[in-house]
């Protein structure tokens, strides 16, 4: 019975996380195709690799992860062809040295995260797999380049038509989970039922998460217009979306506030007055309309 139960969620979280998968198979292998077949390069390791380092970060972020991965492919790049022509190939000083040398720059140069761990493994690739011979340097550039190009492409294929519609999809859902969670805490109160008073604060202090799914949603619905050309006069529009999350963040706290002394009373001897919980659903009705 657990097994069948394990295989049900498997299931569910494959056909809810389907698309990013999709998307990152066809990237990485679009990335391939046009290094080998197109540009002729005999070993383009970085290009699948780039698209889906980029393809892997947040929607909002991959234009900035991008650019990391392509200057840390470069450093890493440089540094290792350095090297190696003064060391030579494989020994243990060289890839110490690289190693040093690559994350030393990257750090000088205020990277961090994916920027500093792609030179660093971009250079150490070269210097243990594939040790530059002067001919494939340039190639390790040009993959970088179009692996992050074609994941870009791939993120616009997904949101040319609607770049709004996820921001949309997330305001509706906070909205209307908010409401939701009001009327459980009137049901609650009506019923003096404590058990689903706690079961709707607990509710409640997930709720952040929505707040930061909404800010995640406009930094991705900023991303996807800027590599819309002709939609990019809607970017605007996110201001105010923006400004109004700081808002809906309070409206947040201020329900979790309002389960809290749900709980409270749903314990007290006194039933709490009946107009307490209609008002309670005018509220939650006023949240759907908006």
């Amino acid at each position: 019975m657990v097994r069948f139960s394990g295989l049900r969620t498997a299931g569910g979280r494959v056909r809810h996380g389907w698309r990013p998968v999709v998307e990152a198979t066809v990237a990485a292998t679009v990335a391939w195709l046009l290094a080998t077949r197109l540009l002729g390069h005999p070993q383009p390791f970085f290009a699948p690799a780039a698209a889906l380092i980029v393809l892997g970060q947040a929607r909002g972020q991959r234009i900035r992860r991008a650019v990391e991965v392509v200057l840390g492919v470069a450093a890493g790049v440089l540094v290792a062809d350095l090297v190696v022509q003064a060391l030579g190939p494989g020994s243990t000083w060289t890839v110490f040295t690289v190693i040093l040398l690559t994350v030393l720059l990257a750090v000088a140069f205020g990277a961090t995260g994916v920027t500093l761990v792609q030179a660093a493994v971009s250079a150490l690739y070269l210097v243990v797999v594939a040790p530059p011979d002067g001919t494939l340097v340039p190639f390790r550039f040009v993959d970088a380049l179009i692996g992050g190009a074609v994941a870009l492409a791939a993120s616009l294929l997904v949101d040319a038509r609607r770049p709004l519609a996820p921001l949309v999809a997330e305001v509706r859902r906070t909205f209307d989970e908010l409401a939701g969670l009001l009327g459980r805490i009137a049901d609650a109160l009506d019923h003096r039922d404590e058990a689903a008073a706690v079961a709707a604060l607990t509710q409640a202090r997930g709720m952040d998460a929505r707040v930061d799914g909404l800010r995640d949603g406009v930094l991705a619905a900023g991303e996807a217009l800027q590599l819309n050309v002709r939609r990019r006069r809607h970017i605007g529009r996110l201001k105010s979306v923006d400004e109004s999350i700081r808002q809906i963040d309070y409206a947040v706290r201020n329900v979790r506030v309002l389960a809290r002394a749900g709980v409270t009373l749903s314990r007290t001897h006194t039933p709490a007055p009946p107009e307490l919980g209609a008002a309670l659903r005018s509220l939650a009705e006023a949240v759907r309309e908006a």
